[in-house]
């Protein structure tokens, strides 16, 4: 335990050198302090450094940092931080709102209300009340002509407040609701009055004669401060059921918030002018009162969203809202209106871009408060509202058509100097509408589109007609008609039956030849369009001519063309592609030369975006196109390797590029052969152990690929699928992570050639078996078991595992889980299924394995027999498979010809029952095929039409595998042979084996003449 040993000098001096050491004595001195930063007691002696205005100012900045990150994890420890120093600690908390410097202020922020939320109200209740009491005794301050220590400390006091009710917003917990519940009760009376007070203040004495007097910047500072607080206790009863009461409360704050928002933006636009024109002097003050200013009504917008977005019927029905959503509405028409240089991403700009969008947002998520369909349907949220007239409607389009759609001259700047992140940027439009513009733009058309299908359908279909019927002549017409065609391609959903696609594509087809370099940008938006258009549910099938043009958009040469158009033409074939209409036959002719184009994009890609972008696009062509890929495979091999290394540690690439190639593999099938000098070096690297943690996934699903579509396992060439072997052996006994997916590809491997397989490494296998059913869990259990028996009834002789089987321990560990019984059921049943496929191939191998397990046990083997047989017969009715059961019955009817008294003394009772309950469940029936001569045995109790069930394909579906594995399912004996027929001459087999005279006694005997009879019924049918 540590114990605390150093002053507060010691810990000053400690602090002191980590700022002056010598960098190569640095990480000495910071262990140093780590040490002293682990003592108990430690909080207070950083907080008590950090409130010594005498100290050095860096080191008390640091004694706060350090106070701040480690009060989370040391507060709640009485040893640590002792009931006494909290106390202290409470006290100069509250102190500290006279700090000067921010650094330490703003971290005393932080502490402070990382200490509420543990402590307000049970340890700390008059935490609040000493806010409010310090707020009202300076709030004064305000009125005051020159700031001074009270002015700090109102200051510092309103943002301890607004930060500790921040954090107690964040409290969803029941105990977060008596926090806030109290902390509501405590301070709204006085921050609403103080924020209504402040802000009153502010409106009657702000004008542009003392935009550069401190003492205004001052008083706006702490009008804002008074509002956020105000609003952090008003948003909490906003998301609760409210009283009455509380229900006029939030109006007030409501209208009074609407009030200072209209306000203070025209007050804000006027000084953004005469700053941007040059009318008033450009002080420091000046442009930090502007910033203030639009952090203000940032503010207020954010506030508005925030009751949109938590309660949108509520947010719509309150008094006043449909005036405030139309007044942001009438800010944005006054933007696009206004000198273009008036808008620009600087909170300095007269029309800042991040106001607008906030602006846009709340228009966009108010608007079915006007939709002509809920008035008709009387869904309205709002009843006293009416629905937009077709006229604001038409304008409102109109607008952002013209104005807000097209791309500025920045965004063309930004297109010429750096292509590539332009199209990373314009990629991310489902993020971007939150901060972009134009891409917000472009979310309020869908939906004006969505709410006002009968007046944008009409008004759209006219566009097309006037505007992209007549050719473009100048940079003006360019940016237009590509406004027009994104306008189309956001609202293409509500525009299949309105506008002519046939009238169309010749249209697209012969701006997509044009050679005037400026058409590239309505190129790119063709591409886009023509991507847009076939993904949107329902779609036109892609034509010929659509891989024309998009053929022609990725390849061409031309100055007419550039990068942003081939990259956007490449994720255009693939929306075109990954479609369900989707056309192959169409496609093909196109093929190689999309193949041979993506390739080539992405080598000369610079970003990695961009090439993952082009990879999966490839990857999906690939898919889709199916094994008519294999004469391209060339085309893929030759640069890929050039690809991998430009890579490098580019983890993400890499795992796009190997999902490539799994891809590939998966689509040539029975040409992937020649893949495999590239799959294989690539699944070895994934494995190594550098990349494992990133690869290793990608490279499993390669690996289990490549298997799945081999057509042997053969040696003859390097690298072979073999040369993996070892790699999986070694996964299976030490990787639990991916047992899973190892287990499946070994299955893969015994389809292939399971004598082989045995035959090069059935030792290290079945020891690795061995090692991994003691670790895993029970599913994996399973499937080990399970791949066990599947390799076993692959083998074409006993000989082969056997011996292997008994050396590794393996089958003396399969017998200890059955006979120890305390396993899951799940996974006991798959013991008595491989000990079911020994039988079924050899019994008496399996007799002398189970002799020699009772050797090393030390028991008798008629002990371990009993063992045995008693879990099996106690097991058997977990097995729910029908061919399951069907299985263990015949493996049982195969144990007893071996002729052991420990299995024949059972026959009578245990085994005959086990095949009475099977028969009275299966029924069978042998039909012949007269035009083969071949007898087909009919299984009535087979489940889905005889075909395997999904846990036997193992996700070998459309692959060379699934019909290996469907060859095997369909060969299996029992599938194949009539368990009737089976076990008569199983029974004749018995008594061979033990003599006429036993098998009277030992059976006809000793068992039940119901059960002779019953068996005997079964056994004639």
């Amino acid at each position: 335990m540590s114990q605390s040993v150093s002053t507060v000098e010691q810990l000053y001096q400690a602090l002191l050198k980590t700022r002056t050491a010598d960098p190569r004595s640095m990480r000495d001195r910071e262990q140093e302090l780590q040490a002293i930063l682990r003592e108990n007691g430690v909080l207070l002696k950083l907080q008590t450094i950090a409130i010594t205005p005498s100290l050095d100012i860096n080191v008390r900045q640091l004694a706060i940092i350090q106070a701040k990150n480690l009060v989370t994890t040391q507060w709640r420890s009485k040893i640590k931080n002792p009931e006494a120093d909290q106390a202290i600690m409470r006290t100069n908390i509250l102190q500290m709102v006279g700090e000067p410097d921010d650094i330490i202020a703003h971290n005393n922020e932080t502490m402070a209300a990382r200490v509420a939320r543990i402590d307000y109200p049970r340890i700390w209740p008059n935490l609040l009340t000493q806010l409010v009491e310090i707020i009202g005794a300076h709030a004064g301050s305000i009125t005051s002509p020159t700031l001074n220590e009270s002015s700090l400390r109102l200051k510092r006091a309103l943002r301890l407040m607004n930060v500790i009710l921040k954090e107690f917003g964040t409290m969803r917990s029941p105990l977060g609701t008596k926090v806030n519940t109290q902390a509501v009760a405590e301070t709204h009376n006085f921050i609403s009055n103080l924020a209504q007070q402040m802000s009153k203040h502010v409106e009657s004495t702000l004008n542009p004669g003392n935009v550069g007097d401190p003492a205004m910047l001052y008083a706006i500072e702490i009008s804002h401060l008074s509002w956020k607080c105000w609003s952090k206790v008003v948003l909490w009863v906003w998301n609760k059921q409210k009283t009455q009461e509380e229900e006029q409360a939030f109006n007030n704050f409501f209208a009074f918030t609407i009030n200072q928002l209209q306000g203070l933006w025209s007050f804000r636009t006027a000084l953004a002018e005469a700053l941007y024109l040059k009318q008033i002097p450009a002080s420091d003050v000046t442009i930090k009162t502007l910033e203030l200013i639009t952090r203000r009504v940032k503010a207020f917008g954010k506030g508005f969203r925030r009751m949109q977005q938590t309660g949108i019927v509520r947010f719509v029905t309150l008094p006043g809202c449909s005036q405030l959503v139309l007044y942001y509405w009438d800010r944005v028409m006054e933007a696009t209106n206004a000198l273009p240089e008036y808008t620009a991403d600087s909170p300095h700009a007269v029309y800042p871009v991040q106001l607008l969008v906030q602006c846009l947002a709340i228009f966009k998520d108010s608007l079915a408060q006007w939709s002509p369909s809920r008035k008709a349907s009387g869904t309205q949220l709002d009843p006293n509202n009416e629905t937009l007239p077709l006229e604001f409607v038409t304008n409102a389009v109109s607008m952002l058509i013209t104005r807000l759609l097209p791309l500025k001259a920045a965004d063309l700047k930004k297109w010429e100097d750096d292509p590539e992140d332009w199209v990373n940027t314009e990629e991310k439009d489902n993020e971007a509408w939150e901060y972009d513009l134009r891409a917000c733009s472009e979310r309020v058309l869908v939906t004006l589109a969505h709410q006002y299908p009968d007046y944008i359908t009409p008004l759209l279909q006219q566009l097309f007609v006037t505007v992209v019927l007549v050719p473009p002549t100048d940079l003006n017409g360019i940016l237009s008609r590509e406004a027009v065609y994104c306008a189309l391609g956001r609202c293409s959903a509500r525009l299949r039956d309105a506008v002519s696609y046939e009238q169309w594509l010749p249209i697209l087809d012969s701006e997509s030849q044009e050679i005037n370099p400026q058409y590239r940008i309505v190129k790119r938006r063709i591409a886009w369009l023509i991507g847009r258009w076939h993904y949107e549910k329902p779609g036109p099938a892609a034509t010929s001519k659509i891989w024309e043009i998009l053929r022609r958009l990725l390849t061409d040469p031309s100055a007419g063309t550039d990068s942003v158009v081939r990259f956007t033409a490449a994720a255009a074939v693939k929306d075109c592609v990954d479609t369900l209409d989707f056309n192959l036959e169409l496609f093909e002719p196109f093929l190689g030369d999309f193949v041979r184009a993506l390739m080539t994009l992405v080598h000369q890609s610079d970003t990695t975006e961009n090439k993952r972008r082009v990879v999966d696009s490839l990857t999906v062509v690939l898919k889709r196109s199916k094994q008519k890929v294999a004469p391209f495979l060339p085309e893929i091999l030759g640069p890929f390797p050039a690809m991998w290394t430009e890579a490098d540690n580019d983890y993400l690439l890499k795992g796009s590029l190997i999902h490539l190639i799994s891809v590939a593999v998966e689509s040539s099938a029975e040409h992937s052969n020649q893949l495999l000098p590239l799959a294989i070096p690539l699944i070895k690297e994934s494995l190594s152990p550098l990349a494992k943690a990133q690869l290793e996934g990608d490279g499993l699903i390669l690996w289990a690929t490549a298997l799945k579509e081999a057509v042997s396992l053969s040696t003859a060439t390097s690298p072979n699928l073999v040369e993996l072997l070892p790699q999986a052996i070694h996964m299976l006994e030490n990787d639990l992570d991916v047992l899973g997916h190892v287990t499946w590809i070994l299955e893969s491997y015994y389809i292939l050639d399971a004598d082989s397989i045995l035959q090069l490494c059935a030792p290290q296998l079945f020891t690795a078996y061995a090692a991994a059913l003691k670790q895993a869990v029970n599913t994996n259990q399973k499937d080990l078991l399970e791949s066990i028996a599947l390799l076993i009834q692959l083998s074409s002789s006993s000989l082969s595992w056997a011996g292997p089987m008994h050396t590794s321990g393996l089958f003396a560990q399969i017998v200890k889980h059955l006979t120890d019984g305390r396993g899951s059921s799940i996974v006991l049943v798959e013991d008595l299924s491989v000990f079911s496929r020994m039988l079924l191939q050899d019994p008496t191998v399996f007799d002398q394995l189970v002799v020699e397990t009772a050797k090393t046990k030390a028991i008798s083997v008629e002990e371990q027999y009993d063992k045995l047989l008693d879990q099996w017969w106690r097991q058997f009715d977990s097995i729910a498979e029908p061919h399951l059961r069907k299985l263990s019955a015949m493996g049982l009817a195969n144990l007893a010809t071996i002729g052991r008294p420990e299995v024949v003394k059972r026959l009578s009772n245990e085994i005959a029952n086990t095949w009475l309950d099977v028969l009275g469940e299966m029924k069978e029936a042998l039909s012949e095929d007269t035009e083969h001569y071949s007898s087909h045995l009919h299984m009535y109790w087979s489940q889905n039409g005889g075909e395997p069930p999904e846990s036997f394909m193992r996700d070998s579906f459309e692959s060379l595998e699934e019909s290996r594995r469907k060859t095997l399912w369909q060969k299996d004996p029992v599938q194949t042979v009539k368990l009737t027929s089976f076990i008569d001459e199983k029974l004749k087999a018995i008594g061979a084996a033990i003599g006429p005279e036993a098998f009277q006694k030992e059976f006809m005997e000793k068992a039940d003449p119901a059960v002779i009879k019953q068996l005997k019924e079964a056994l004639s049918q």
